[in-house]
């Protein structure tokens, strides 16, 4: 993955977590970066980096969830959460 830059340092990632409803790894880059994650951007899941919440963004071409990381050390969440039409239908199937 290269830097917004051009430049040739590249993204240090350490996945610490990694199941279908909860991703989080730490990242370390010289320069700002956008990872791309294999995830369509649903609205239910929550981004969060450094743990804040950050609002979610979408590659254009395949609406891919994007996480805009600014040049430092970063700790990122992306957890997959309840949304009303889940619980909804988890009451009623019930």
């Amino acid at each position: 993955m290269e830097p917004k830059d051009g430049s040739s340092d590249r993204l240090q990632l350490n996945i610490e977590e990694w199941t279908a409803e909860r991703r989080v790894f730490s990242a370390h880059t010289a320069a700002a970066v956008t990872p791309v994650l294999h995830l369509l951007n649903y609205p239910a899941w929550e981004v969060r980096v450094d743990g804040q919440t950050t609002p979610s963004k979408s590659y254009p071409e395949t609406g891919q969830l994007v996480v805009p990381l600014d040049k430092g050390s970063h700790q990122v969440e992306v957890r997959f959460r309840r949304t009303w039409d889940r619980t909804t239908g988890g009451v009623i199937s019930v």
